[in-house]
């Protein structure tokens, strides 16, 4: 009798703990018909909208309502259904969210986070304005900009003028380290992404931290009250968006000052994506955007398995990523954790800053920073249609056509020219495609081997570049020459060409079939 009353008095401390710190908000999702962020009269609630706290998801009723349990430090946020858009503020950022922080973020942070918002609205209310959204559009992926300097500021402004105007995309998702740990930058480079005109969604880096945070729990102050929720979920045309917080804070030491971290979901969003996907279909594309790789080498295997756990029924899911700055597509299998047969597609997408905006500069005064994989720096472009994706690399500074870099001595002697490889980088590629060479323009189309190894052209920069500073001191190709890139091919010239100047050409077709070409001039004695 007396183990009955102490757990009915134990109970009943739980629920009041919990409704202490726990209140139910309520609100409506209205077609904002003039759209001026304000629900006038006549403007009618939407149905069957999601609503999410960071856990749970909840939908609107026929009149748009919706209620849904909330603590003093919440985020709450639309998950944006099909045909309809958010507001963006002036920056192009969508606005999707509500932060209900009472007491704002902690005040000793050296970049602010959220000021106090006080008591929770009698209704928090979300507008959207409808819109068609094509099954077929494009989308523009950024890896990390990385900006800390004057020197990546210019550099960014400079490499995004060729876009403004130009940049034919549904909208742009930048996959973290907007900054690099200076969190003020991220009001600059906000208002340089703007210039390109689009609505533009990012996700969270470990260069995007408050690193003076007290546990990982406060971590994300700054970029919340920029940004909004680290992860969060929309649709667009008959795709699934889901953006993910792959960066796990921690102290490796009790006196670090810093925080540290490695790849990680916690447990929240893991509920999250497993309350999010129950309410699609298991045929509908799935793509995940994240900037820590789902690559078990830099997660707890335990967590990654959980995650994996709630995705690996999914008939059509990508996962996009940044953090590594090179380009790089894998198909995870079993010796990567992932569960079953289908192999998971993975593709590190690049990085805007290449090599961290470091290297000489060109004549525009943008730094040549190639990546470790001996890709230049630049972005992606996703094509949707349906279920159904391709994907196109675009080099900043060079033609759109720019998909591949050959490389060969620059003299050959015919008596060796059996024994000189031809080196291709396809920048985008991956071991599931084909990539050949001709010598001449009569020559026989020969397969290339997929051989990863570092680009001969990284080795050859560093030189450059060393000889450029007049000694011997560390570049930032020293590090890079050391990067096995997945995406060479190689191939031995013919034997005993005649002297003279010859043309090579190269085809790749990559697991799309998209089909990209490429020359290369040699010299032959």
């Amino acid at each position: 009798m007396r183990t009955l009353y102490l757990v009915i008095c134990l109970s009943l401390f739980a629920a009041d703990c919990f409704a202490a710190n726990n209140k139910m908000a309520s609100g409506t999702v209205y077609c904002d018909t003039n759209r001026n962020n304000l629900r006038d009269k006549g403007e009618k609630g939407i149905p069957d909208v999601r609503i999410s706290n960071g856990k749970d998801i909840v939908s609107t009723d026929k009149q748009g309502r919706y209620q849904i349990t909330v603590d003093d430090e919440t985020l709450i946020f639309i998950i944006k259904p099909k045909n309809w858009m958010t507001p963006v503020n002036e920056f192009q950022l969508p606005q999707f969210y509500y932060i209900h922080k009472p007491k704002g973020s902690p005040a000793k942070f050296e970049f602010p986070g959220s000021a106090p918002t006080g008591p929770l609205p009698a209704s928090v209310d979300f507008p959207l304005y409808p819109v068609k959204e094509p099954t077929r559009f494009k989308v523009a992926v950024f890896g990390d900009t990385q900006i800390s300097s004057e020197k990546g500021i210019n550099s960014y402004a400079r490499e995004l003028e060729e876009l403004v105007g130009k940049l034919d995309v549904a909208f742009g998702i930048s996959l973290g380290d907007n900054t690099g740990n200076w969190l003020l930058m991220f009001d600059v480079s906000n208002r340089i992404t703007s210039t390109l005109g689009k609505p533009w969604y990012n996700v969270q880096g470990n260069h995007d931290l408050n690193l003076d945070a007290e546990n990982e729990k406060y971590s994300n102050e700054t970029f919340e009250r920029v940004y909004g929720p680290a992860y969060y979920a929309f649709d667009y045309g008959d795709v699934h968006f889901i953006v993910l917080d792959t960066v796990l804070t921690m102290r490796w030491k009790e006196d670090d000052k810093y925080l540290g971290y490695r790849g990680g979901l916690e447990s929240d969003q893991i509920a999250f994506v497993r309350n999010d996907l129950a309410y699609l279909p298991k045929g509908k594309l799935v793509v995940l955007t994240m900037h820590i790789p789902l690559d078990y080498r830099a997660y707890d295997k335990e967590n990654l398995k959980a995650f994996f756990n709630e995705i690996s029924d999914r008939e059509n899911i990508i996962a996009l990523a940044g953090h590594n700055h090179i380009l790089e597509n894998s198909f995870l299998d079993a010796n990567s954790l992932w569960p079953v047969f289908k192999p998971l597609h993975t593709m590190i997408v690049g990085a805007v800053c290449g090599s961290w905006w470091e290297g000489s500069l060109n004549e525009e005064n943008i730094a040549l920073g190639t990546m470790g994989c001996g890709a230049p720096n630049g972005y992606g472009i996703f094509q949707f249609d349906g279920n159904k994706y391709t994907m196109k690399y675009h080099a900043f500074d060079f033609p759109e056509d720019y998909q591949m870099r050959i490389w060969t001595p620059g003299k050959i002697f015919a008596n060796q020219s059996a024994q000189t490889n031809i080196y291709v980088n396809f920048f985008a590629g991956s071991r599931k495609d084909t990539v050949e060479m001709k010598f001449g323009e009569r020559g026989q189309w020969t397969k290339m081997k997929w051989c990863p190894d570092v680009d001969p052209f990284i080795k050859e920069r560093n030189e450059i570049e060393k000889a450029a500073k007049g000694d011997t001191s560390v570049t930032i190709y020293d590090a890079n020459q050391y990067y096995f890139s997945q995406h060479i091919w190689s191939a031995l010239l013919p034997a005993n060409p005649p002297a003279g100047i010859h043309v090579v050409y190269v085809r790749a077709t990559d697991r799309y079939g998209q089909v990209f070409d490429g020359k290369r001039i040699i010299r032959v004695e």
